[in-house]
This record gives structure tokens, C-alpha cells and sequence, in this order.
């Protein structure tokens, strides 16, 4: 007899026709090698999962056992005891056998449902990235766009741009707020003139812009999917699209434009969150697409977060900044959480995920929490959070700060 540890790898070792399924003789080979397994062990119901069987369990082991009848290998009852009868058997030390079979069972199921969910999450990366890849090449370039300001070269004022909660794919219609597609390109397009006459105005030199994620409504939420206007690999292509040319013209702002982010939870791969790394992000394909598109453009792209939820980087004047998505901070826990991360003093901290602008200050760290472009939806209003969709632009000038807030009612 064989273990099913090592049936679940000769079914692994089976090679799979092009469309990722097994043949009916592959199959019928499959439930074969599953019968030599004990009795205990058995379970056509994982079988049929392996295999990809489209009808019931049943269904399997009757079609399993007529190819054995037809080839004439079908075997008779057999004493599965051999000589000995049951009674002969002790009781408890087939009981204890029993029990050992089926936590083998159980741990080799375990370990089969992690490899699944890994399996599915990587061909669901594959399916995003293919998408993209055909989706880049039949758009046309984004225009060519330069920096037409007079800020001095020698001049060290600095501006960022907190850019997050898009939620692309939510539509909302409540007495605070209308949103869905055509409203996001338009407050996208409003923020972004208003940040190049800002900038241009204070001869800002170098533009940051952090990308605080939830850029996508994402499948986290029931209510995320009964809001959500397209499905979730059209949501990450037509966000993408949209920053790729709210980047391109941001690029008039300022001499220099560079781009950070980081990962957040509308984006995550699982609904589950106890089964989601933050690292499997559909947040970093709407990255991969930015640079993708933008390649031949003067866009600074910095990967140099300390984790895929915190980013880290020294302004001009020295004053160091820190930001996350938000939903695993809070401004009031900031100043603990990002000193302690980082072993040093921190300037500033910037989140998102709140739809809701604040700043507070702790011990000479400010906190600023940015608004969001959707504004009010559906878990806004069960939190009773109505303010206005606006984003934060920061200006910094030696010591002093001029904070933004962007409006962006239609």
C-alpha cells in the first residue's frame, strides 16, 4: 500500500494537457493508484478536487471502477484482515490505528488546501500580468510632457502629494456623494491641475508623490462587491491607466517627480484576510503597470520601502518622513509604531485608508491623514465619516509647512 503523501505526488507528477485539466485515462490511472491507498484513507472527494472532476464524487469512483470491470481487473471482496477475522483483532489497537490514519489524513489535506490556495493566488497574479501586458500594447503613448516652471536651481522647496483611496470599481449614489468611473477621472483630473498651479506657484522643486493605495474597490467585502461597477482585473487596468496619466502630466509640476508606494487591504488576492500575506497585493501590479507605461518618461520610481506597508525617505531639508496605508496603524498609535520601526526620530508620518483628513501631533511628529477621491460611500456612512473627497498636498519650505487640502466635490 502506499501513503497519501505520496499519492498526492504521483498525482502532481501527472504532466496536464494544455488546458491545465487530465485526461479520462490519466484520471482512470489516478484511481487506481487511490485504491492501493489504505481504506481509512480514502476519499474520492479530494480525488475529484485533484482531478478537476466536473461531476460528484460518486460519480468518480463509478466510473473508476466500470474501466476495472471492463478490463477485467475488477477485484472481489476480499478479508481485509487476511486470515483473522475482526474479533481476532484487538479493538484498541485498531482503534489506535485508526486514529493515526486519519490525522495523517488530515495533515497531508492541510498541507493540499495551502498548496491550492498558493496555486491559485500565483495563476491569478499570471492572469493580471497577462492582461496588463495585452492591454499596454494596444494603447497608444501618453504625450510627451516637460517641466515648464521657474523654480531656481538652487532653491530646495519640496512638495508631496498624498495620493490614495481611489476605490475604482465602486459606484455610489447617496445623498453626500455620486461616484463611479467618469467621476474618479474627473476629480483625478482636477487634483492634478490643482497640484501643477500649486506647485508652480511656490517654485516647488522636487514633487513626491506617495501613493497611500487603495487604488481598487478590490472583493474584501460583501458590500465591496454589491457596490462594485466592474470586475476586479478590469479595476486594477482602469486605475492603472487613470494614475499612469495623472503621473504623466504631474510631471509639469516640478523638475523632478518621484514616485513611492505602498500596499494596502482593498488590494489583497483573498477575501479571508487570515489567509492573505500583505505582500500579495494586486497593488503591486497597478505599480508594475505605472512603470510599465511610463518607462520612457522622467519619472523618478524609488522601491526603497523598509516593509511592502512602510515606506521611508529624508525630504530636502533633512526632515525624515514615514507613511502606510493606514489599516494596520492609527494616527494616535503613529508615534510608537513608526519610531519603533524605524530606531530613529520621525517628522512626519502620512496615512490614509480613513477617508477622513486629520492632523494631530505627538512630541513634535505630525501626523497627517489624507482624504480620499471616492468621498462618502457605503462604509463611510456606516462610520457616519461625511466629509468631502480631497486629497493633501504638503509644501515644505526650511521648517515651515504649508498643508493642502485639495477639494474635489463635483
Amino acid at each position: 500500500m502506499i501513503t497519501l503523501k505520496s499519492f498526492i505526488e504521483y498525482v502532481n507528477s501527472i504532466p496536464k494537457d494544455k488546458d491545465g485539466g487530465y485526461s479520462k485515462d490519466q484520471i482512470y490511472l489516478i484511481g487506481l493508484e487511490h485504491k492501493k491507498l489504505p481504506k481509512a484513507l480514502r476519499d474520492w472527494s479530494m480525488v475529484a478536487e485533484l482531478v478537476g472532476w466536473e461531476g460528484n464524487p460518486e460519480s468518480l469512483r463509478a466510473f473508476v471502477k466500470s474501466r476495472m470491470k471492463k478490463e477485467g481487473i475488477l477485484e472481489k471482496n476480499v478479508n481485509l484482515l487476511s486470515d483473522r477475522t475482526v474479533e481476532d483483532v484487538n479493538d484498541d489497537t485498531l482503534t489506535n490505528k485508526i486514529y493515526e490514519l486519519s490525522k495523517q489524513r488530515q495533515r497531508v489535506r492541510d498541507e493540499w488546501s495551502t498548496y491550492n490556495r498558493i496555486v491559485r493566488e500565483e495563476s491569478r497574479k499570471e492572469t493580471f500580468i497577462d492582461a496588463i501586458k495585452e492591454t499596454i500594447g494596444e494603447l497608444q503613448a501618453l504625450p510627451k510632457v516637460h517641466y515648464k516652471g521657474n523654480a531656481p536651481q538652487d532653491h530646495i522647496k519640496e512638495a508631496i502629494l498624498m495620493l490614495g483611496d481611489l476605490h475604482i470599481g465602486v459606484k455610489c449614489d447617496n445623498f453626500m456623494n455620486k461616484y463611479n468611473i467618469e467621476v474618479a477621472i474627473k476629480r483625478v483630473e482636477k487634483l492634478v491641475n490643482d497640484v501643477v498651479e500649486y506647485c508652480h506657484s511656490n517654485n516647488v522643486c522636487q514633487l513626491n508623490i506617495v501613493n497611500l493605495g487603495d487604488m481598487i474597490q478590490g472583493i474584501i467585502h460583501t458590500s465591496a462587491r454589491i457596490e462594485q461597477e466592474i470586475d476586479v482585473v478590469s479595476q486594477v487596468m482602469v486605475a492603472s491607466e487613470i494614475l499612469a496619466d495623472a503621473l504623466n502630466v504631474l510631471q509639469k509640476a516640478a523638475p523632478k517627480v518621484v514616485y513611492r508606494s505602498v500596499v494596502d487591504n482593498h488590494s489583497r488576492l483573498s477575501p479571508n484576510k487570515d489567509e492573505s500575506l500583505e505582500s500579495e497585493s494586486m497593488s503591486k501590479l497597478i505599480d508594475w503597470y505605472l512603470m510599465e507605461r511610463l518607462k520612457d518618461s522622467s519619472i523618478v520610481w524609488q522601491c526603497d520601502n523598509i516593509d511592502d506597508t512602510i515606506g521611508k525617505f529624508d525630504l530636502l531639508n533633512g526632515k525624515k518622513v514615514m507613511f502606510a496605508h493606514g489599516h494596520l496603524d492609527s494616527a494616535s498609535q503613529a508615534f510608537q509604531n513608526f519610531i519603533g520601526a524605524s530606531r530613529e526620530f520621525v517628522d512626519y508620518v502620512l496615512l490614509g485608508h480613513y477617508h477622513n483628513e486629520k492632523l494631530k501631533s505627538y512630541n513634535g511628529l505630525k501626523v497627517y491623514v489624507n482624504g480620499s477621491i471616492v468621498g462618502v460611500e457605503q462604509y463611510a456612512l456606516s462610520k457616519r465619516l461625511f466629509g468631502n473627497p480631497s486629497q493633501t498636498l504638503l509644501i515644505f519650505d526650511n521648517n515651515n509647512v504649508v498643508n493642502i487640502s485639495i477639494d474635489l466635490t463635483t
